[in-house]
């Protein structure tokens, strides 16, 4: 058996790069060798406390892209093709996605292993709806987001965001910016409410308004005549933050909870603000293929993340990168994997 180097975690704060088994394609699929990865907060989280869903030991890492290596029956790929692998694919069998939230999907198929890896490698019908083909001239980089943007794409058509609507931002992290370049040519306007000012910073470069969280209510206020935003997104995983982030909608607005909470923590909301307001609360995890697609189409026309990078690192620094990622130091963390293969 082929050997090859991973991040495999192994239980709260225990993460290695190891020698592992190279996953094998000889049973039809692709084999993708994995050129960069993304460090995400899910990553940061489960590697801080662990996570329900992911039983160790597992390698890390679900936002990448990379080459082709190896194609066994999967039409429309070749070796040498640029491509993506999203995390998991719904059945389309279960009641969930006969119901129309396949993200809820309850027997969700999956690659072989996670990104933080040198190869993945995906079965013939995982291919089929779960991976994208890339452009050549795509920088490696960009198609690292699609994952995370198709998570971005599955909350705003929850709350049914529409073209010329005012959106507030909560959190200017790395995935509330995500929410501002997938929103900047669509809404009337943009405001993100971020405590640091480094952070600030870029969500003004890249186009929206952006002010401390005590100021928000106030130039939301002014910017939308008096009404609040048409649509609120959480991009925090604070209960407190989330409850107060109410106030900002506008009467019959929409927010969304998009950041994941910690468990068994609960947020002190005024009822009165959704009853007699009329603002409706939206929750959404992961996404589903058709918004994977469609993620992909948006990044391969032009919607550019990579100004979001800013650190990047070899997968044998992968500590070093999660710690990053975990002291709000980055906004995002690459590591680059293939020797070989260029960043950008």
């Amino acid at each position: 058996m082929d050997l090859m180097k991973a991040a495999v975690f192994h239980g709260p704060g225990r993460v290695r790069v190891e020698s592992v088994d190279r996953p094998q394609a000889g049973r039809g699929g692709l084999l993708i060798r994995v050129d960069v990865a993304m460090v995400c907060a899910t990553d940061v989280k489960t590697w801080q406390a662990g996570h329900p869903l992911i039983v160790p030991p597992i390698v890390l890492g679900h936002e990448f892209a990379g080459t082709v290596l190896e194609m066994h029956g999967v039409p429309g790929f070749a070796p040498g093709d640029r491509a993506t692998a999203a995390p998991y694919i719904e059945c389309g069998q279960c009641y969930f996605c006969r119901h129309g939230v396949p993200e809820l999907c309850e027997t969700k198929d999956y690659p072989s292993n996670g990104a933080f890896a040198e190869y993945v490698w995906v079965s013939r019908r995982f291919a089929r709806r779960g991976v994208a083909r890339l452009a050549p001239d795509l920088p490696r980089e960009a198609g690292a987001f699609i994952e995370p943007l198709a998570c971005v794409l599955n909350g705003l058509e929850e709350v049914r965001f529409r073209r010329g609507e005012f959106a507030a931002i909560v959190g200017g992290g790395p995935m509330g910016l995500l929410h501002v370049l997938a929103l900047r040519d669509q809404a009337a306007g943009l405001l993100v409410s971020e405590p640091e000012p480094e952070r600030r910073d870029a969500a003004s470069r890249l186009g929206a308004q952006a002010c401390d969280p005590a100021q928000a209510h106030s130039a939301l206020l002014e910017r939308t005549e008096g009404r609040g935003a048409d649509v609120v997104v959480v991009a925090v995983g604070s209960p407190a933050v989330a409850a107060a982030s109410l106030p900002l909608a506008r009467r019959g607005g929409r927010v969304l909870w998009f950041g994941g909470f910690p468990r068994d923590v609960p947020a002190a909301i005024d009822p009165n603000i959704v009853h007699y307001r009329q603002v409706a609360v939206h929750g959404t995890t992961g996404f589903a293929s058709r918004h994977f697609r469609r993620a992909a189409a948006m990044i391969m026309q032009g919607l550019d993340p990579t100004p979001l990078i800013t650190h990047r690192l070899p997968l044998s620094h992968v500590v070093e990168a999660l710690e990053l990622a975990a002291s709000r130091k980055a906004l995002k963390v690459a590591l680059v994997i293939a020797e070989s293969g260029d960043a950008g």
